[in-house]
Parts: structure tokens; sequence; C-alpha cells
């Protein structure tokens, strides 16, 4: 969904094509990091579209890289959730990545909960 080939990715033209329909989307955070996209890009370009955005965090870029608990990767935090806030974000869902541990889990429910 995120990764582009030649010119707009996926997500890019069904966002565009779908302006006048009330189509609204999550946007996750490690997916489009994963992918080699900013993660806060998506919610900052389509502003009351994304009542729901999806945390995770990932060491590396779209080389490779694995999941890893929020806080602990390299996603900019501050950026993701300022954007969220100005897109008019409602709702952010922890969405553990393959591998991570029940400690890794709460690791990032304490990141979440030192933010708050």
């Amino acid at each position: 969904e995120y990764r582009m080939a030649a010119g707009p990715s996926a997500l890019d033209v069904l966002l565009a094509q779908t302006l006048d329909c009330g189509l609204l989307a999550a946007f996750d955070a490690r997916e489009a990091h994963a992918a080699g996209v900013d993660p806060a890009a998506h919610p900052r370009q389509n502003p009351g579209r994304c009542p729901l955005l999806v945390l995770g965090d990932w060491l590396g870029g779209p080389e490779g890289g694995y999941p890893a608990p929020l806080g602990r990767g390299a996603i900019d935090w501050d950026s993701f959730f300022d954007a969220g806030e100005e897109a008019g974000a409602e709702w952010y869902v922890l969405c553990p990545g393959g591998g991570e541990s029940a400690e890794d889990i709460a690791e990032s429910y304490a990141y979440l909960a030192m933010r708050a």
C-alpha cells in the first residue's frame, strides 16, 4: 500500500480518487516506515480522513528490519503524534509486530503511558 513503483503509491491513488465519497483510512506507522515513507506524511496530507492511526515501531528501513517496542525503533513519534493531532485522529491502536514478546508489548504500553 505504501510502496511506490513508478509514480504514486496505490494508497495515494485510492485516496485521491475518493476525496468526495467520505472514505476514511487507518494509517500504519510501522508499515509506512518499513516501506521508506515518512509515517507522518499520510495523516498530514489527509486531514479529517484518518480517525484511527496504527502504532508499531521498526528497527531498520525499507532494505530490511524488524518490529520493535515503541520508542526503541526508528520512528519519530513526536512528528507522528503531531500529525495525528493535526489530522483529527481519534484513536491510536497498538499493533504488535510478528515476533514481539509480551515484555515488548508491555514496554510499548509503558512508552505510551510515559507520553500521556
